[in-house]
């Protein structure tokens, strides 16, 4: 199957310093988590805290799920970490 992020749900993990999002594949949950430092190579201006990461985040979503899909064509982990050497 494919991997189908339908829902537009994201969550800010403060103590990780990342965004979360899910995916699904079939009737399999994949978590996706996006590191700050690789949201700070976006080309939208970044603010170090859970606002101006997920203002960020929303922005660059479609590029972020690109990148997710295709981290899991390769890996196919139930959990993947999106970090700056992806982006």
């Amino acid at each position: 199957m494919t991997l189908a992020i339908l829902s537009q749900n994201r969550s800010y993990g403060e103590v990780q310093d990342r965004v979360r999002f899910v995916g699904h594949d079939g009737v399999f949950e994949i978590i996706f988590f996006v590191e700050n430092e690789a949201l700070e190579l976006s080309a939208y201006k970044f603010a170090d805290n859970e606002q101006g990461c997920l203002g960020v985040f929303d922005k660059a979503r479609s590029s972020i799920e690109c990148v997710a899909n295709k981290l899991y064509s390769l890996r196919r982990d139930n959990m993947i970490v999106l970090t700056s050497a992806d982006i």
